[in-house]
């Protein structure tokens, strides 16, 4: 194909210029085809991959956290001693469960007259010098009363685990309960006998000035003279 003398004039060259191609009108034009780009990679846990040359390393595994006191139950497993649920280390009983022989009258009282016993020993919990102490207390008379009818160990058993509970004493629900049932009398004359050695501390003696207070001694005293003008 020829191209015409105006055009090789024009631009130098015997290709023809290149023309576009008219759209008819009332037809869609073509769809512009995109060039296609993958998607930028991705690193490990979602993040972006690492440049060239870069070596990411995963971040190390957590460790479960524990609690400070955990940790310290874990450090001295085996060496601490017992704790109570209160107070600090469990303490030993002052008198051991067969020892209940002496003082021969905290004996006689709690073989023979139990309830007795067991109410002087629950008031004296509540009020170490016994001053406002009833024999037939109601502790006594309910101790007596559960007699009848075969349940005062489980009346014991409750006031003997409230007397652990206070002091952090050494012992269990079920020996509580083996006790009481077995031999009431030895387990009355130990928790008065542990009592007592408890509350002695609670007690202090008066002294005699203390109570007597300040007194003028009129006898003992003596003004100076007053002149009279």
């Amino acid at each position: 194909m020829a191209s015409s003398p105006q055009y090789q004039s024009q631009y130098g060259s015997s290709a023809p210029p290149y023309q576009q191609p008219q759209q008819q009108f009332g037809q869609p034009s073509p769809p512009v085809q995109q060039a296609y780009s993958p998607p930028p990679a991705q690193g490990a846990y979602g993040s972006p991959a690492p440049q060239q040359g870069y070596v990411q390393t995963p971040p190390p595994a957590q460790q479960p956290h524990q609690q400070p006191h955990q940790q310290q139950a874990a450090h001295m497993a085996g060496t601490a001693p017992a704790v109570g649920p209160h107070r600090g280390p469990v303490q030993e009983w002052r008198n051991g469960f067969w020892d209940c022989c002496s003082p021969s009258g905290t004996c006689c009282m709690g073989y023979w007259c139990p309830c007795i016993l067991f109410g002087k020993t629950q008031h004296r919990l509540k009020d170490p010098t016994l001053q406002s102490y009833d024999t037939f207390n109601g502790n006594c008379i309910g101790w007596w009363a559960l007699t009848c009818v075969g349940l005062q160990w489980a009346f014991q058993m409750m006031k003997r685990g409230e007397l652990r509970e206070q002091y952090n004493l050494d012992g269990s629900g079920f020996k509580d309960c083996c006790g009481a049932y077995c031999c009431p009398c030895c387990g009355l004359v130990q928790e008065e006998k542990e009592v007592l050695f408890r509350t002695q501390g609670a007690v202090q003696p008066v002294p005699t000035g203390a109570a007597q207070g300040y007194q003028k001694n009129e006898a003992q005293m003596q003004y100076p003279p007053q002149n009279v003008g």
